[in-house]
């Protein structure tokens, strides 16, 4: 803990720098979507960017000290001769609590899962990394290949038939013939639009909708 130096009656400044604090896994994000972790990473189409909020404790402030903190991002994977490469960057410095982003390096490599962390830095010290103690590293995968269209069935609403069903329930199950999809985005005429995913990659996925008035589903 810092000590606390008292210059003047009511006020009080600390006498040694505190360190920024440890970003949490809740303030990072992989293009723009909450950090994934663990065994499901997130695809994405190409090299994201990554986005991560900072903070420098308020009570490092000696006065006229500007409150900032940069941020050090690290991303690395395992190539295909199984050689650990490492990615890094050093934002500049900006207010705490503002987002820093790294457009990761288009030599990031496809089909591949790349993890990424990053920790603050206020000139002085550095706080702990993002994936350290109760935290995780942030992982996604680039996949370039669209998925196949997905099959879309429902007992209630057939395909190319009309059905007088304000009221009632329909289940529509989506089933794309492409290994690798998690999610399935969809929308009907008027809302909700909503993202359904599978139990596993691959899998179908089944949406429950009620129709509130008369139209033609697509």
């Amino acid at each position: 803990m810092a000590a606390v130096v008292t210059s003047l009656p009511g006020t009080a400044h600390a006498a040694e720098n505190l360190p920024p604090a440890q970003p949490l896994v809740q303030d990072l994000q992989t293009n723009f979507k909450a950090c994934a972790t663990g065994d499901a990473p997130a695809y994405v189409a190409t090299a994201p960017v990554v986005t991560a909020v900072l903070h420098d404790p308020e009570e490092d402030n000696q006065p006229a000290e500007a409150n900032t903190v940069a941020g050090e991002f690290e991303a690395w994977w395992t190539d295909a001769a199984g050689v650990e490469q490492r990615r890094t960057h050093a934002s500049y410095p900006l207010s705490s609590g503002a987002a820093q982003r790294w457009q990761l390096p288009s030599d990031v490599p496809a089909d591949t899962v790349v993890s990424w962390h990053v920790r603050a830095n206020d000139g002085t010290a550095v706080s702990t990394w993002s994936s350290e103690g109760t935290g995780a590293a942030c992982r996604f995968v680039i996949d370039r290949v669209s998925p196949e269209k997905p099959v879309v069935t429902s007992e209630e609403y057939p395909e190319q038939q009309y059905r007088d069903g304000v009221g009632v329930y329909g289940s529509f199950v989506v089933d794309s013939p492409s290994p690798d999809v998690v999610a399935y985005e969809y929308g009907f005429v008027g809302g909700p639009y909503a993202t359904a995913r599978p139990d596993e990659p691959g899998g179908a996925a089944s949406i429950r909708f009620l129709p509130q008035k008369s139209a033609r589903t697509t």
